[in-house]
């Protein structure tokens, strides 16, 4: 492996909030050829999209890859770096079945969200950089208990290095404060998920000409959306974290907000709802609400830590339930004995 940068696009492609662990960010239910029409699949289509996508472009051997990771996407202090390199810990842990090579890398962790980087490498006959996003494993990560199901979102980019056969694949998952001990990291497959989109676009224009709101079948959608694997495993490896325990609490008395949410009987409005957590760590932060539904993304798209310096940095929003949980993700890590207040979308502050 030659060079890497890192760079991740978390939040972007969304509408409301991912599913739970096993599932990509989102569902398939709209064309680029047909905007303005409604799709509806009788099974989930999944999609290996662009949820995170990774840049590399420094020495492997040498570099750290979550601070290219981070520089990639915005500029990062000295004392960021300093920070990062602290907290990750090389792996080098490596595994070949079926005629690809895994290796788990690095790994980074804090009380809310874990972070690995791998190395993929196939045979030189197969183009895994063409594939780019398309590229999807099929991995669990589990406690020591193997009872984790937590939220993830993986991206897969080209690594630079002149080898069409190598991929990086960077996986985060939010740990929901179950850290330490041994945590499982296990692949199955390594598969190439793809849109048939001329089959797609064949039925639009035929099959389902002049309609608005289309309801494919489970044979078209299974055609639509594609999987082949590439091999299977498994592929095993054992993370001992050692994760930064930091956080801070920003709510002792529940806040109210203003947001839109999604009710059960599908309708949405306008209403206040009461903010009864949020803790920070440097990844991001988890909050917590009483609500009857589900928060719109649209309405509580992310948040912002201002820090003792006025400076800003965004946490994204990257997952959610229709329980009251929220993940945000950092843009940059948070030095947290330097955050002086949080803002929500809705212009409420909390003071720490």
């Amino acid at each position: 492996m030659k060079a890497m940068t890192l760079l991740e696009t978390i939040g972007e492609a969304r509408s409301q909030y991912v599913q739970k662990a096993g599932l990509p960010m989102d569902m398939l239910t709209a064309s680029t050829a047909a905007p303005h029409r409604r799709r509806h699949f009788k099974k989930p289509l999944l999609i290996a999209a662009v949820l995170m996508a990774l840049l590399l472009g420094a020495c492997a051997a040498a570099a750290n890859w979550f601070v290219s990771y981070y520089q990639a996407r915005t500029p990062i202090t000295e004392d960021q770096i300093q920070y990062i390199e602290a907290h990750t810990e090389k792996q080098n842990q490596a595994m070949t079945m079926d005629g690809y090579e895994i290796e788990l890398f690095n790994v980074m962790a804090d009380s809310s969200q874990l972070h690995l980087a791998f190395i993929i490498t196939g045979p030189e006959t197969v183009n895994l950089e063409e594939m780019g996003q398309e590229l999807y494993l099929e991995l669990d990560v589990k406690d020591s208990n193997g009872s984790y199901d937590g939220y993830h979102r993986f991206g897969v980019e080209p690594d630079n290095d002149g080898k069409a056969n190598t991929q990086v694949y960077f996986y985060q998952v939010n740990t929901e404060g179950k850290t330490g001990a041994n945590w499982q990291v296990h692949v199955d497959r390594i598969c190439h998920k793809y849109r048939d989109a001329a089959y797609e676009e064949e039925l639009l224009t035929t099959k389902y000409k002049g309609q608005t709101d289309v309801i494919f079948t489970d044979e078209e959608t299974d055609r639509i959306q594609k999987t082949d694997i590439l091999a299977e495993g498994p592929w095993d490896f054992t993370v001992t974290l050692n994760p930064d325990a930091e956080e801070i609490q920003f709510v002792q008395e529940p806040v109210t907000i203003h947001a839109e949410v999604s009710q059960y009987d599908g309708e949405s409005r306008e209403e206040d709802v009461k903010l009864t957590s949020f803790r920070l760590y440097p990844s991001g932060a988890e909050l917590k609400f009483e609500i009857q539904g589900m928060l719109m993304y649209e309405s509580f798209p992310y948040a912002v830590a201002v820090m003792k310096d006025d400076s800003e940095i965004k946490l994204d929003v990257s997952d959610g339930d229709a329980e009251g949980l929220m993940h945000l993700s950092a843009i940059s890590p948070i030095l947290l004995n330097q955050v002086a207040k949080i803002v929500l979308p809705d212009g409420t502050v909390l003071e720490r």
